[in-house]
């Protein structure tokens, strides 16, 4: 438990109810578990746009440490920069608008 709040990095917030956070303490709070376990998926959706730089630098260092394990990582991102620092392939659909209708 200590780990994940240190990781999270939330101050006395934590002792909050969880409706008071800010997205983006969820989000600390939330990459912080996973961050305490060790997946073979993870999938994270503006996890590197949240926090102080500090926190950023964490879980992405974090993030590289379990694909050096062998655990497959989904980056969701508008930072491409972010995502090309970790990633050893990267899809890129920029300029492309899909639409989904059901009537079809």
């Amino acid at each position: 438990m200590d780990d994940i709040l240190a990781f999270a990095d939330i101050g006395d917030y934590v002792y909050e109810p969880v409706k008071h956070y800010s997205s983006g303490m969820v989000v600390r709070l939330g990459f912080a578990v996973v961050a305490a376990s060790d997946p073979e998926l993870l999938i994270t959706d503006e996890v590197l746009a949240v926090g102080d730089a500090a926190f950023q630098m964490r879980s992405g260092e974090r993030m590289k440490t379990l694909i050096d394990r062998g655990a497959s990582v989904v980056i969701v991102s508008h930072n491409l920069g972010s995502v090309l620092d970790l990633a050893d392939r990267a899809d890129q659909k920029l300029s492309q608008v899909s639409t989904f209708d059901p009537g079809s």
